[in-house]
């Protein structure tokens, strides 16, 4: 992983590029879960995939607050974002 994250760096993709690719799986991820949820016969696979898709969720949100955050620190923390 450090090893991507420094091929990254040389070629010049920053922070805000790497989080954008960031919540593009995270949106891939909640939705193969909920899919895989609807798909499901058994209730607690399904509970547990949608409980996956929930995380994701999470994931998806703690990205965009990071996005905010790099956007304007000051008025992140102004506005009630952490």
């Amino acid at each position: 992983m450090d090893e991507a994250v420094d091929d990254l760096s040389e070629v010049g993709v920053d922070d805000e590029e790497i989080i954008n690719v960031a919540l593009e799986l995270e949106s891939h991820a909640k939705f193969y879960y909920l899919e895989a949820a609807k798909k499901s016969k058994n209730e607690k696979v399904k509970h547990f995939y949608e409980m996956l898709a929930k995380e994701e969720k999470n994931h998806y949100d703690l990205l965009v607050n990071t996005n905010k955050y790099l956007e304007n620190p000051s008025l992140f923390f102004g506005m009630g974002y952490h």
